[in-house]
């Protein structure tokens, strides 16, 4: 029987495939999905977007509304400024299902889920206390981490605010199995709902990369803490000028210290950024690429979770250069899509691309490798049926609660 859903993400909605692929997935199943996000400059409070009511707030910018927002998260696991508005949504659409995206809004989308009588799931996208511990690891060392890392940035209370969401909420996603097993308590359900790709998605076709001198790199993603971008740019450094080419697609809070590291190392002609593109514009980058790059670094949050990034890049027939990090090294080890670097260093990078860069033969097998796993076994299709069968058992639960 259809349900009234009601998504929460703490965020703006153009840049969430995960959420993109799950609204198409249940409104195909005949369910009515509203999505309470984050409202970007020039965007419409409200539109239709395939099917589903996308619903935008403003969150207030300045520097002392956002120190409130972590403070009050922190203390009580609430979202301030966000529960007032899913109460609101959840009133409007007369809501059978909460299902919060991610542990800052998970608090406040439970409180206002039994309030309601409504379902709750929680959608966890990433192991949110280990990303603050990867942060910390990151940050400089003295008393203002000291001070951040005991209070708002604090690994331990989130896990605390997340073992209580876990035991609680009707439904758990998580994104592997990996972080399934390192949930902090027992779920009343649990359903491992990948980030493949959707094959609808990409090209029909993806054409043969341009001849190999320069060797072109591709780095698709946020450019931030969690990945050695530094020592990737190094790697450059290192090798003939001129034979290698590496081009970044996105943004984050690395930009500045990467561009001012390009500069210093004299590399500009060498090292591109091309900011945050359009799905279809950043696909065809990985297209004319001929390795794609995956340095993640070791954490706690990096060890268990998937990114959209991996499957585009194999299933679009390029093969990859990964870290020795969690799930994504183990995918790429079992299906043969590239090659492990590990430690992930400026020499040990450099190491392995020069070795590649005389190999076409190599890099084309290990592209086709990860186009086949990803047509067979790692699309999105198989990971749909695994989030209608979790909400079909939340159905049955409901009915035979009396709900």
């Amino acid at each position: 029987m259809p349900v009234r859903i009601l998504m929460v993400l703490d965020k703006p909605f153009r840049t969430d495939l995960r959420v993109e692929r799950e609204i198409k997935a249940l409104v195909g199943a005949g369910h009515r999905v509203t999505l309470l996000c984050e409202r970007m400059d020039g965007e419409a409070e409200r539109d239709d977007w395939n099917g589903a009511v996308v619903w935008r707030i403003k969150a207030s910018r300045s520097r002392l509304s956002r120190w409130a927002h972590y403070l009050t998260g922190t203390l009580t696991g609430r979202s301030r400024g966000w529960e007032g508005a899913i109460e609101a949504g959840a009133v409007e659409q007369s809501s059978d299902v909460i299902h919060a995206h991610d542990l800052p809004v998970a608090t406040s989308a439970l409180r206002v889920a039994r309030r309601r009588g409504a379902a709750f799931v929680f959608d966890r996208h990433e192991n949110w206390a280990g990303l603050l511990a990867g942060l910390r690891d990151d940050f400089p060392a003295g008393v203002r981490r000291k001070v951040l890392w005991s209070s708002i940035n604090s690994p331990a209370i989130w896990r605390h605010w997340e073992k209580r969401i876990v035991r609680e909420a009707d439904l758990v996603i998580t994104v592997s199995r990996e972080a399934g097993l390192e949930l902090s308590s027992s779920p009343r359900d649990l359903e491992i709902v990948s980030n493949y790709v959707d094959l609808d998605t990409l090209p029909a076709t993806s054409p043969a990369p341009p001849a190999m001198r320069p060797l072109r790199l591709c780095f698709s993603g946020v450019l931030n803490a969690m990945f050695a971008l530094a020592d990737t740019i190094r790697a450059i450094s290192l090798l003939p000028p001129g034979s290698t080419e590496l081009i970044f697609v996105g943004d984050g809070d690395d930009m500045a210290s990467l561009v001012s590291l390009v500069r210093e190392l004299r590399l500009e002609p060498f090292v591109h950024f091309q900011g945050w593109r359009p799905r279809d514009e950043a696909l065809a980058t990985i297209q004319g690429s001929h390795l794609c790059l995956l340095p993640l670094r070791d954490n706690a949050l990096t060890r268990t979770t998937v990114g959209n990034k991996l499957f585009e890049y194999m299933g679009l027939g390029r093969p990859v250069l990964c870290s020795a990090v969690g799930v994504m090294a183990r995918l790429v080890r079992e299906t043969g899509a590239g090659v492990i670097v590990e430690p992930w260093t400026g020499q040990t990078v450099a190491a392995a691309v020069a070795d590649l860069s005389h190999r076409p033969e190599r890099l084309a097998a290990m592209g086709g490798e990860g186009a086949r796993a990803v047509r067979t076994v790692y699309n999105w299709g198989r990971e749909r049926e695994s989030l209608l069968r979790a909400y079909s058992r939340l159905e049955r639960t409901r009915s035979g609660a009396g709900v």
